[in-house]
């Protein structure tokens, strides 16, 4: 197995269990791989690969558990390249969390497989907890500003899709990464319009200096600034919703657009056979539905990528394993079980496939003629 890299965990019955970073990384003989080099002078050449046994990998830690949620993988002093950027932590922090009892988990207990299920579908946001501390100390200059900042004071981070506080929240985000960077970024500002909420805590804490917009002969502030975001944030929700930042929805907006691989690329026919839904979760939750930016009116905060299988395995039991998939068990955009599982992948039930013996429910026999 060399490429892409994948994170590969790994349990059996007798409680072993492992993780192994498998792939083939080259070594460079210069730079990290990030940006464009000249190639013909050799400088930065390869010069062979990592070899599999400095991989990361272990078996057994001592911790009795293996987190890998895209965070850093590898200790500081590790000798090998492998990437110069990580994710941030919040996701795999999350997960701690929950292990250790720090965190609830949703009625269920660590360890069994409700509480499996349980963590696949938290939906908290750690990051955006983080930001949002940040965010709350601007005093807002409406009244519907300070209704919205009532709301946001009184959110725990969940991602819901009933709940108005994450498309508020990402709203603001939105109008901030605009008020702070697109004065500094001008034309290249639309790179950077995007759901990365670390970047705008650093800035938050650190860059008085973004807050100024060059733009204009005042000094602006950061709290200023803030309540400037909120305001077109709040503006910008009213012309799409049409109605009290209250009753507003994340799923409105949260929307993951199943599309036909084939059919999609067929003008009009192809949205025909689109299966849009409503979700929860966001970037930085377990349950992850990556948050993006967009000017289309219904997918505002489009959800880009996600879970497509979940599934739990009891080693204890395995026929009490159980497992999701979406959007259903055909490929056929005419047949009735084309999309039938997105409901319940979006509402997180699961199957339980009958084995080890049992009687299957139908048969299906297939006959030449």
């Amino acid at each position: 197995f060399h490429s892409p890299p994948q994170n590969i965990v790994y349990a059996d019955r007798t409680g072993t269990i492992g993780f192994t970073a498998a792939a083939r990384v080259p070594i460079r003989r210069r730079g990290d791989g990030r940006q464009p080099v000249p190639g013909w002078s050799g400088a930065y050449d390869w010069i062979g690969e990592i070899p599999f046994a400095a991989l990361p990998m272990m078996v057994n830690p001592p911790s009795g558990r293996i987190v890998a949620a895209n965070n850093k993988i590898v200790p500081d002093d590790y000798p090998y390249l492998l990437t110069a950027r990580w994710r941030a932590p919040y996701r795999a922090r999350r997960i701690e969390d929950l292990l250790d009892g720090i965190a609830p988990l949703a009625g269920a207990a660590p360890g069994t497989p409700e509480g499996a299920q349980a963590m696949q579908q938290d939906v908290i946001s750690l990051a955006a907890r983080e930001l949002l501390a940040l965010l709350l100390q601007t005093k807002p200059t409406s009244e519907r500003g300070r209704e919205a900042l009532a709301i946001l004071r009184n959110w725990d981070g969940a991602m819901r899709r009933d709940s108005p506080a994450p498309l508020i929240f990402y709203a603001w985000v939105k109008a901030l990464n605009s008020v702070l960077m697109a004065d500094e970024l001008g034309p290249d500002f639309p790179d950077f319009q995007h759901s990365v909420l670390e970047r705008l805590t650093s800035l938050l804490r650190t860059g008085a200096l973004w807050c100024d917009d060059v733009t204009t002969q005042d000094k602006e502030d950061c709290p200023q600034q803030l309540a400037r975001a909120l305001e077109m944030a709040l503006n910008d929700l009213a012309i799409r919703f049409r109605r009290p930042v209250g009753r507003l929805q994340w799923g409105e907006a949260h929307i993951f657009r199943f599309a036909h691989p084939v059919l999609n690329n067929v003008p009009i026919l192809g949205t025909l056979f689109e299966k849009p839904v409503s979700v929860a979760g966001g970037s930085y939750t377990i349950n992850r539905a990556g948050v993006g930016f967009s000017d289309r009116s219904r997918y505002m905060f489009e959800d880009i990528y996600g879970p497509g299988y979940r599934a739990v395995y009891d080693l204890a039991d395995l026929d009490n394993s159980r497992f999701m998939i979406a959007t259903g068990q055909s490929g056929n955009p005419l047949s009735p079980f084309y999309g039938n599982l997105t409901p319940r992948w979006r509402d997180g039930d699961y199957i339980k496939l009958a084995g080890g013996g049992k009687a299957p429910a139908h048969r299906l026999v297939l006959t030449p003629r």
